[in-house]
């Protein structure tokens, strides 16, 4: 078992990946609304954190769920990018 921990910003989350090392990915919404709409995210050990504030240039994309995480830290997920749905893979530094 691994605390995904609870986040002020975060209404509701859920975790979708973890890897050997741990990292946990998954979303999160800031409503409960069923309709709210979803952030890509990462736990942390104490806080949830949008992936979309951790990317360099994340320009005109909106990243909504990360479905996994390898043993290199690489996430992929679905998002979109000019309203149009895509996947991304983020590749840390």
């Amino acid at each position: 078992m691994k605390d995904i921990g609870t986040s002020s910003e975060f209404a509701a989350s859920l975790a979708m990946a973890i890897n050997n090392a741990g990292d946990i990915v998954g979303w999160a919404t800031k409503t409960l609304r069923h309709d709210a709409e979803r952030h890509a995210v990462r736990f942390d050990v104490s806080k949830v954190v949008d992936l979309a504030t951790e990317v360099v240039d994340v320009g005109d994309w909106a990243l909504y769920e990360a479905y996994g995480v390898n043993e290199f830290g690489v996430i992929v997920g679905a998002g979109a990018r000019n309203g149009m749905a895509h996947a991304f893979m983020l590749v840390p530094r």
